[in-house]
C-alpha cells in the first residue's frame, strides 16, 4: 500500500510546476521591463496540502510597437517532502517564450511555448524526469484601480495545465512598480497556489 502512495504522489508531483506568468505591465512602444518575482505556494493533491514550495522567476518585456510585446520568463523551485522515512524532491525550470497582442486598452492576447525541464529524486536518486516544449495561449486584462495602482489578471493553459493569477501594482515612480499577486495552477486535481510579491523596471 505504501509503494501504491509512493507512486501517485511521484507521478502527480512530476507534472506538477512551479513557475507562474509575470505581471501584466504597460509599456510604450520600445520599452523593455525587466523583473523579479518570489511566491510561497502550497502543493496539494485532491485538496490535502503535500509541502510548500518557494519559486523565485525573472522576466524581461519588450513593447516591438504599441500593440506588440515580446517576452521572455523563467521561474525555477523545487518541493521537498518526507513520506514513511522516503525523501521526495522536485527539482522544475520552467522558461516560456511568449508574444502578448494588445486587442483594444486593458485586454490582451497571450501565445507562446512553455518548457517544462523537472527532475525527481527519491531518496537522492533520480526517478524520473520530464523535459518538453508546450504551447501556451491565454489572454489577460488590466485596469486601473487607483492614481498608483493597477490590477491585472491573467489566464493561461497548456496541455498539462490551466494558470491564473491575480494581482495588482503600485507605481513607486515612472520605471519602478511593486506586484503583489494571488495564483493558481490546476493539474486536474494536483494544485499549487500562493501569494507572490516582485518588483519591476521599466526602461
Amino acid at each position: 500500500m505504501k509503494k501504491k502512495v509512493l507512486a501517485s504522489i511521484i507521478g502527480a508531483m512530476l507534472v506538477s510546476s512551479v513557475g507562474f506568468a509575470a505581471p501584466v505591465t504597460n509599456l510604450e512602444a520600445g520599452q523593455t521591463s525587466v523583473g523579479y518575482n518570489y511566491s510561497n505556494l502550497d502543493f496539494t493533491i485532491d485538496g490535502t496540502k503535500i509541502d510548500s514550495a518557494g519559486a523565485n522567476g525573472f522576466y524581461v518585456e519588450h513593447a516591438v510597437n504599441k500593440n506588440v510585446i515580446i517576452g521572455l520568463e523563467y521561474n525555477g523551485g523545487d518541493i521537498t517532502k518526507t513520506l514513511g522515512g522516503d525523501a521526495l524532491k522536485l527539482e522544475d525550470k520552467e522558461t516560456d517564450f511568449y508574444v502578448q497582442y494588445k486587442v483594444e486598452k486593458g485586454i490582451r492576447l497571450v501565445l507562446g511555448t512553455r518548457n517544462y525541464d523537472q527532475s525527481l529524486s527519491l531518496n537522492g536518486a533520480t526517478v524520473g524526469s520530464y523535459d518538453t516544449n508546450k504551447v501556451l495561449y491565454g489572454v489577460s486584462f488590466d485596469t486601473k484601480l487607483a492614481d498608483k495602482l493597477d490590477g491585472y489578471t491573467t489566464l493561461l493553459k497548456t496541455s498539462d495545465e490551466t494558470e491564473w493569477r491575480l494581482g495588482a501594482t503600485y507605481k513607486v515612480d515612472e520605471q519602478t512598480s511593486i506586484d503583489v499577486n494571488y495564483k493558481n495552477k490546476d493539474f486536474d486535481g494536483l494544485e499549487l497556489k500562493g501569494v507572490g510579491i516582485g518588483l519591476n523596471y521599466k526602461f
